[in-house]
């Protein structure tokens, strides 16, 4: 007789289910910002309306770089009143040793093509932070100007940070548990094995990973259909389950 644990699917499943939600945000982003420069050619109302009402910030600059129009968000991401931000350059906007690499007249070879990239931006009172930029040149009145879409990300990077420390601490304790361990998918496929698990049953992971573990690989013939049992109760349960069995090693 022995102790057997499944570590069920919670944290691959949790950061697909987070995966997801990010691109439906980046899509959703992207429909508003296509209305936002189509409403620039159109109507000027209508675009200044779009602008503020969008929570992401929002700058129309020079091919200088300076900026003629900003959003309440936008002003708000760098601690500026809209009012001051008005004038201000890029280089008002980034950490010094970044700011001299600018260049003087920006082209569209110089934009991310409305792709938002990784940036290091700074505040009025010089807090350096992280964001995400998304730059595309377009023209209005014949005139060429540079229409800025920032994220401020800080929150985002804390909680990957954290995301990082917790996947760090759960490894650990996951490959010294003194006892064999696995975690599965919801269809019970299984992802990894911990040492001991390859120790007390013989396989190893690139054996094992991707099988189900209802297949019978460690199941005794008449041990199959409670080892189905247990395993859609470990997922229901979305956690830990403890309970004494016959297995067979490899």
């Amino acid at each position: 007789m022995m102790k057997d644990k499944d570590i069920t699917k919670d944290q691959p499943l949790s950061e697909l289910a987070e995966l997801r939600q990010q691109i439906t945000e980046l899509e959703k982003s992207e429909i508003k910002h296509k209305q936002i420069e189509k409403a620039l050619h159109d109507n000027e109302e209508k675009f200044r309306i779009l602008v503020e009402m969008d929570t992401n910030g929002i700058l129309l600059e020079t091919v200088e770089g300076r900026v003629v129009e900003c959003n309440t968000a936008g002003a708000k991401i760098y601690g500026y009143s809209k009012e001051e931000m008005i004038g201000l350059t890029i280089a008002d906007l980034v950490p010094e040793d970044f700011a001299k690499k600018l260049p003087k007249v920006i082209t569209d070879k110089e934009t991310t093509h409305g792709i938002f990239v990784s940036r290091i931006s700074k505040k009025k009172d010089g807090t350096i932070f992280p964001t995400e930029i998304a730059t595309k040149i377009v023209n209005i009145r014949k005139k060429s100007r540079l229409i800025v879409y920032i994220r401020d990300i800080t929150e985002r990077k804390k909680e990957e940070k954290k995301l990082k420390e917790t996947r760090k601490m759960f490894t650990s304790l996951f490959n010294s548990s003194p006892e064999a361990a696995l975690y599965h998918d919801e269809d019970g496929c299984i992802i990894n094995i911990n040492p001991h698990f390859t120790e007390l049953f013989g396989y190893t992971l690139k054996e094992i990973k991707g099988r189900n573990i209802d297949e019978g690989m460690i199941y005794p013939e008449d041990k199959v259909e409670e080892g189905e049992r247990l395993t859609k109760k470990a997922l229901a349960l979305k956690g830990f389950t403890d309970y004494e069995t016959v297995r067979k090693k490899k």
